[in-house]
Order: structure tokens, then sequence, then C-alpha cells
């Protein structure tokens, strides 16, 4: 007689390295949020307020990143389309730190920023990683 034992099933491999990708841009993301809060308390900012609000606000992405990855290994099917769409609405920020004057690091990382949120989003997109 012969055992079979079946493996979890995480989902298919484009879903699953989303969801990493997701979990990669939320540490990023989180860390961003820490370094602007710290700025906000060493630095002199012009606006202590809106830049306190900047920093939580940037948190508060960090947090909704994560849960949509989360919600994505539970094969939930909803939180597909959000992270689309905030992985569409990096774009514009990627190309106008290509096209702006922070110069040749901002522009580089405007690069990085726009192939990487575009890479996210196809991952979501292509059929095997519909739920």
């Amino acid at each position: 007689m012969s055992t079979v034992t079946t493996e979890p099933d995480d989902g298919p491999l484009p879903l699953r390295l989303a969801v990493l990708a997701l979990w990669i841009e939320t540490v990023l993301v989180a860390a961003l949020a820490v370094f602007q809060l710290v700025e906000v308390f060493t630095a002199s900012p012009a606006d202590p307020g809106v830049a306190l609000g900047l920093s939580l606000a940037t948190g508060g992405l960090a947090i909704v990143l994560y849960r949509l990855g989360a919600l994505l290994t539970q094969r939930r099917s909803w939180p597909r389309g959000a992270a689309i769409v905030l992985q569409l609405m990096a774009l514009p920020v990627a190309f106008f730190m290509v096209t702006g004057e922070g110069g040749i690091v901002v522009a580089v990382a405007g690069l990085i920023l726009g192939a990487y949120c575009l890479t996210c989003a196809v991952l979501l997109l292509v059929p095997n990683s519909r739920l």
C-alpha cells in the first residue's frame, strides 16, 4: 500500500512571485516611512505637520501592501485588482523621477522603480495568477 502525500497548494508561480514583490516593496516603503519619521524629529522641516503626515501616509501604504500580499496568499481574488492599481499608480512617480531635475541618481532610481512596479503588475495580470 502506497501513501500519497499532498503538498499544500501555494498557488501558481507568477502569483507567488508577485506576492514576494509586494512584500519586498512593503519592506522598502516601511523603511522610507521610518526614515521620513526620523527626519521629522531630527531635522527642521519647513512644515512639520505636512512632513509628519507624509511619513504616516507612507507607513499606511506599507501596511496596505503587506495586507494585500497576505490576502493574495489566502487566494482571495479582490486584492489582485487593488495591488495592480497601486503598482500602476507608482508609474507616474517613476516617470517624473526620470524626467525631473533630481540628477542621475534620482533618474536611475526612477527607472528601477518603474521596472519593478511594472513587473509586479504584469505578474499579477498573467492568466496563471488569476485565482
